[in-house]
C-alpha cells in the first residue's frame, strides 16, 4: 500500500495487553464503517505474552489488520510514531490496548479529522469502571477538550485523531516524555494553530486504573512534565497559570485527609497527590517555579 490508500489508520500501541486487546479488537471488528475503507495497526511494543497472538487472531475479522513490531525502545509515544511510520491513512486514529471504542468510533473519527485536522475524541467513563473509580476523577473529558493547566486543549492519546501530513508536518510524538507525550503533541499543534477540536461522536470507554498505588504513580508520571510544559507554553506567549487554584489544590488535600476512609475520596486524594508531588520534581528539574 501507498500513501494515503486508505481513509484511515487506526493505531493502537500494545505492551504486554493480551488481557484487555481482544475487548478492543471486538469492538473494532464490529464498526459500522462500511463507506470508508481503513485499516488496523497493532504495534506490538517490547511484549513478553501474547499480545500479537491475539491479535492476529483477529485477522479474519478485520481485512485490513496488521501488526507490527517496535522493541527498539519502550514507551506509547514511540510505539504511536511507529505504527503511523507504517501507517496508508490520511487520517491517523489513534486508541489503546485497554479501552473500548464505540460501534461508530471509526467513521466518526474520519469524519472529524477531514473537517478540523487535529481532534480529541470523547472519553466515557462509566462502562468500565467500577462506581468510586468514575466518581474520583470526574467527567471532563465527556464535555469537551480538557485544556492543559487552562492553556492549550489537550487531544488524549487514547482517543485522538490527527490528519497524516499534519502529523508528518510536526514530527510525530517525541520520545523524551515517558508521559504526557499526548500533551505535548497537542502543545505543538496548538502553536501551529491547530488546536485541538472536540469530537463528541468519536467515543471510547475509558479504562481507570482501580489499584490506587498504581494511580499515584500514574498522576505523579504525569505531574513531573508540568513545568516543563507550562514553561514552554508561556515562552511562546500563554499568560501563566494562576496561583490561587494551585494552592487550592494543596489545601483540598489538607482538608480532606480526614476522609480517606472513603474509597472514592481516597483514590482522588492520591491522585491529587501524585500530580502535585510530580510537579514539583518537575519544576526542580526545569529549575522554574510551579507548584
Amino acid at each position: 500500500m501507498g500513501w494515503h490508500d486508505m481513509d484511515v489508520s487506526v493505531i493502537i500501541p500494545a505492551h504486554n495487553a493480551a488481557d484487555t486487546l481482544g475487548a478492543q479488537l471486538g469492538s473494532l471488528a464490529a464498526q459500522d464503517c462500511s463507506a470508508i475503507e481503513w485499516e488496523l495497526i497493532v504495534v506490538d511494543n517490547r511484549s513478553t505474552d501474547p499480545t500479537a497472538e491475539v491479535a492476529m487472531s483477529y485477522a479474519g475479522r478485520i481485512p485490513e489488520l496488521r501488526v507490527v513490531t517496535a522493541d527498539e525502545a519502550a514507551g506509547s509515544g514511540y510505539a504511536r510514531n511507529v505504527g503511523a511510520a507504517a501507517a496508508a491513512g490520511r487520517v491517523l486514529a489513534f486508541c489503546d490496548a485497554d479501552d473500548v471504542v464505540v460501534s461508530d468510533w471509526v467513521a466518526n473519527m474520519g469524519k472529524a479529522v477531514d473537517d478540523h485536522r487535529f481532534v480529541a475524541g470523547a472519553l466515557d467513563l462509566e462502562e468500565l469502571n467500577p462506581e468510586w473509580a468514575t466518581r474520583s476523577r470526574g467527567r471532563v473529558d465527556e464535555a469537551g477538550v480538557p485544556l492543559y493547566e487552562g492553556l492549550f486543549p489537550v487531544a488524549s492519546g487514547c482517543n485522538m485523531g490527527i490528519d497524516a501530513k499534519l502529523f508528518d508536518e510536526l514530527g510525530g510524538f517525541v520520545n523524551d516524555y515517558d508521559r504526557v507525550e499526548d500533551a505535548e503533541l497537542s502543545m505543538r499543534a496548538w502553536m501551529a494553530g491547530h488546536p485541538a477540536h472536540f469530537a463528541a461522536d468519536a467515543r471510547i470507554h475509558y479504562r481507570l486504573r482501580t489499584d490506587i498505588p498504581s494511580m499515584f504513580r500514574q498522576s505523579r508520571g504525569y505531574g513531573r512534565h508540568r513545568a516543563r510544559l507550562v514553561k514552554r507554553a508561556v515562552e511562546f506567549g500563554a499568560p501563566k497559570p494562576a496561583l490561587p487554584p494551585r494552592l487550592r489544590s494543596w489545601a483540598w488535600l489538607a482538608i480532606n485527609t480526614p476522609r480517606l476512609r472513603d474509597r472514592s475520596t481516597r483514590a482522588h486524594w492520591a491522585w491529587v497527590l501524585g500530580l502535585k508531588m510530580g510537579t514539583l520534581q518537575g519544576a526542580t528539574a526545569a529549575r522554574w517555579v510551579y507548584l
